[in-house]
């Protein structure tokens, strides 16, 4: 029987990538992850694409690898931090699966990525102040989506318990 899809959403350092391959295990999933598709598709590295060919080109990319991916079924689908800001990622993505968004608090964020140097948003700034600039921009679009997890406070096994336990309870 096919499934809807379960879509995990939020800021890098979440734990998308984390959860989604234990979520992926323990409901039997593929596991498909926007931001390794986009790299394979490219040939390079998420960081070297936003340094040769900028973040646009990269957002047109994301645009078509979740287009993609949002027609398939029984997949659990980790999207990038800024996959939220474009409403056609949300809208295609919604009409085969369940939306959920991690979150964590900045300080939790920074602890968790360090330096930021392999994220390019983060690259030779002050990571703290970036996270707080760019959180600031999308809050609202993370706000927006129907389901949300905490992540601050708990251990990647708690967080996909909750995930799988939402989807239980919409599905």
């Amino acid at each position: 029987m096919e499934s809807p899809n379960i879509i995990l959403f939020g800021f890098m350092g979440t734990g998308k990538s984390t959860v989604g391959a234990l979520v992926a295990r323990q409901t039997a999933r593929v596991h498909l992850d926007t931001d390794t598709l986009i790299e394979k598709q490219v040939g390079s590295s998420i960081a070297d694409i936003f340094s040769a060919e900028g973040e646009l080109f990269f957002r047109d990319v994301e645009r078509k690898v979740i287009q993609n991916v949002s027609q398939k079924k029984n997949l659990v689908i980790t999207v990038g931090g800024g996959a939220v800001l474009y409403p056609e990622n949300i809208n295609r993505l919604e009409t085969n699966g369940v939306l959920i968004c991690l979150r964590a608090s900045v300080e939790i964020i920074f602890k968790r990525i360090g330096t930021g140097s392999s994220r390019p948003l983060l690259e030779g700034v002050n990571t703290c102040k970036a996270i707080e600039k760019i959180l600031e921009k999308r809050m609202p679009l993370y706000d927006a989506l129907p389901h949300q997890v905490d992540t601050s406070e708990l251990s990647p096994a708690s967080v996909a318990e909750q995930v799988i336990q939402i989807y239980s309870c919409v599905c």
